[in-house]
């Protein structure tokens, strides 16, 4: 039978990584959210072919609105330091045992 379309939607990260925890299935999440599972052991990154997709991040604001002083500062800060808050975890798998996609 086919596989391709199996799947479950749930509404919050935690709910994802107990869910995974629990044995109920993998799943696809951003490596910043389980930065600290990943870290305890308690949840791998699986070596499949084709991960991890890359996104871009955009800081935006409404045009109709001045910049604050709050606003320019905060933004600063994302532009110098903010990748230091998205860890990126390495794999925990053997990379000759790949999983194929699509």
């Amino acid at each position: 039978g086919r596989i391709d379309d199996l799947g479950v939607e749930m509404g919050s990260n935690e709910t994802i990584k107990q869910a995974v925890m629990a044995g109920l299935g993998i799943a696809f999440i951003s490596a910043h959210t389980i930065a600290a599972e990943i870290e305890a052991g308690r949840l791998v990154i699986l070596d499949v072919v084709g991960m991890p997709i890359r996104r871009q991040w955009f800081s935006v604001m409404r045009s109709d609105h001045a910049i604050s002083p709050a606003m320019a500062t905060f933004h600063d800060f994302l532009m110098r330091k903010g990748a230091m808050y998205l860890p990126f975890a390495e794999p925990r798998r053997p990379p000759s045992k790949r999983w194929a996609t699509g």
